[in-house]
């Protein structure tokens, strides 16, 4: 064989042996940043805004800049009265998943509602619709993402726009506790109530505030551009990655007669 071609095998042994120590490397410390980051709870408690127990058909609950990563997946059940204090209750189911890594390059939530799930009332799973968001962490723990919610809706959710927002979250430690802020702008569903009213285009301000009372205990008050709604989110088993979720929706009655109260039950893991 021609010196030269000695050369360049031992050229390319050296490189692939050189990459697979870097590759170890990075996956011995990817693996331990993943085993912290489940042994703090990160991903079983107020980790995907709320969407898991209360899916915004159900709550008109603001967004954060929090989502899922890849080998994040996550559903949950969540029923409210009705709005018009019709003695009936609605209820939705959400599957969810994270590709991506949010934090060195970018993250993105995709998710699912099925909004209609009584086979008496049209069918199972003929009202559904999709939502993505987009997001990055950042220093100083902060995050920001983009979103658009009610994407390939079918049934009666096509009678509902396309909503497409802009969110920064920051996180800041009060004491023992961990407190969660949220900022934002959309169209659609974060308009003004006069504006859903009269149907007309326009850009509004969102809000959510949360708090960790404890490690299995946060309370979050949330403003949509029109409506307040607050509640409590708890992990009823330290050891199992469910939360459950109480709020009011909508307690200033902007956009209905009866002040809904939602619960929900989600489950989240990772891979």
């Amino acid at each position: 064989m021609p010196k030269v071609y000695l050369v360049a095998v031992y050229q390319v042994v050296c490189a692939a042996f050189l990459f697979c120590m870097l590759f170890s490397v990075y996956a011995a410390k990817t693996a331990q940043e993943i085993s912290k980051s489940v042994s703090r709870h990160s991903i079983s408690l107020n980790a995907y805004d709320h969407i898991a127990v209360l899916p915004n058909v159900l709550s008109p609950l603001a967004p954060t800049a929090v989502g899922a990563q890849w080998g994040d997946v996550y559903f949950g059940f969540a029923a409210a009265n009705h709005s018009s204090g019709e003695d009936n209750v609605n209820g939705v189911l959400v599957v969810g998943f994270g590709i991506g890594d949010p934090e060195h390059v970018i993250g993105l939530d995709v998710s699912m509602a099925v909004t209609s799930i009584n086979p008496a009332d049209g069918g199972f799973a003929k009202d559904r619709h999709v939502d993505l968001k987009l997001h990055r962490r950042l220093p100083y723990q902060s995050a920001i993402a983009v979103g658009v919610e009610n994407l390939l809706a079918s049934g009666l959710d096509r009678d509902f726009s396309k909503t497409y927002y802009l969110v920064l979250t920051k996180d800041f430690q009060v004491t023992e506790r961990q407190l969660s802020i949220s900022l934002g702008i959309g169209n659609g569903r974060f308009r003004s109530q006069e504006d859903i009213n009269i149907d007309k285009s326009s850009i509004g301000v969102f809000a959510d505030v949360s708090i960790g009372i404890t490690d299995w205990l946060d309370i979050f008050a949330d403003w949509t551009g029109h409506a307040v709604s607050a509640g409590v989110s708890l992990q009823p088993v330290k050891k199992l990655p469910l939360t459950l979720t109480v709020a009011a929706l909508d307690i200033g009655k902007s956009a209905v007669s009866t002040v809904p109260i939602a619960v929900g039950l989600g489950f989240t893991h990772r891979f």
